[in-house]
């Protein structure tokens, strides 16, 4: 949408993390970084999409410090998606989150009831089928599926589409009838990895300090490698940040505790 709006003869550059990623490592093997350079630095806005991606990866890092420096010199706009504000993404390079939260940081959150209403109505419309659907059935979409505009569309579809095949009015019987599934249910909150900490601290009866801690006694071992296990499985915590949290250990020291765990499911 910002692209488009900005879509006036001006140099325009729409890509992800990734993309970005894979176009420096291609460069660097042909030898051709000051083609890659010009690619991402002539340009009046630079779009990317998905910064997480870049996390730990410290070539990728560097050159996209060098690359937000140059647009930022020259007076372009560079616009930035990511699953987290800037401060809050691990391994992401200091001076590249520092650069981030320099500029407009804008939280995106799903559309409310009001919003769902007048997009449904919208994309109604657009289908040919304005004033064909009772406002009843608008309530219903915008009151059970609170995703996103993707989720209300396929909804939407859904309803208007059973109405051609069967030859009926789409009204909420039929609103229902094609949900069927797909209607929203309350969702079941996720772990995090302090759940599992306190979880498995209060098992095996020891102090979140202590398995937090660089203890290596038995039993406090034993508990570590449980949590670390469980963390991984139950959790969205990246390896490094198991090592940081669970006694500073170190990439391969959580593999080994991970590992150890799965092994002795077969046996204890």
């Amino acid at each position: 949408a910002i692209g488009n709006a900005f879509n006036d003869g001006r140099r325009i550059l729409q890509v992800s993390a990734e993309s970005f990623t894979n176009d420096l490592i291609g460069a660097i093997r042909a030898k051709r970084t000051e083609e890659f350079r010009r690619k991402y630095r002539d340009l009046d806005l630079l779009l990317l999409d998905d910064l997480d991606f870049m996390a730990g990866k410290e070539s990728t890092q560097e050159e996209f410090y060098y690359t937000f420096n140059h647009l930022s010199e020259v007076g372009a706009q560079i616009v930035i998606a990511a699953n987290h504000p800037p401060s809050a993404l691990k391994r992401l390079d200091a001076r590249s989150a520092s650069r981030c939260e320099g500029g407009l940081v804008v939280e995106l959150v799903p559309p409310d009831f009001t919003t769902r209403m007048a997009i449904l109505q919208i994309k109604a419309r657009q289908r040919g089928f304005e004033g064909r659907i009772p406002y009843d059935v608008f309530e219903m979409l915008a009151g059970e599926i609170d995703g996103s505009v993707r989720d209300l569309e396929g909804a939407l579809n859904r309803v208007i589409a059973s109405a051609l095949l069967t030859h009926q009015m789409p009204d909420i019987h039929v609103a229902e009838q094609a949900l069927g599934p797909v209607r929203a249910r309350p969702e079941l909150p996720g772990l995090t990895l302090n759940d599992v900490i306190m979880a498995v601290a209060d098992y095996y009866s020891i102090t979140p300090e202590d398995l937090c801690g660089r203890g290596r006694s038995r039993e406090v071992s034993t508990a570590r490698q449980v949590a670390i296990y469980l963390a991984y499985q139950e959790t969205s915590s990246s390896l490094q940040e198991l090592g940081d949290v669970l006694g500073g250990r170190n990439h391969s020291t959580v593999l080994y505790a991970r590992a150890r765990v799965d092994d002795l499911l077969h046996t204890d």
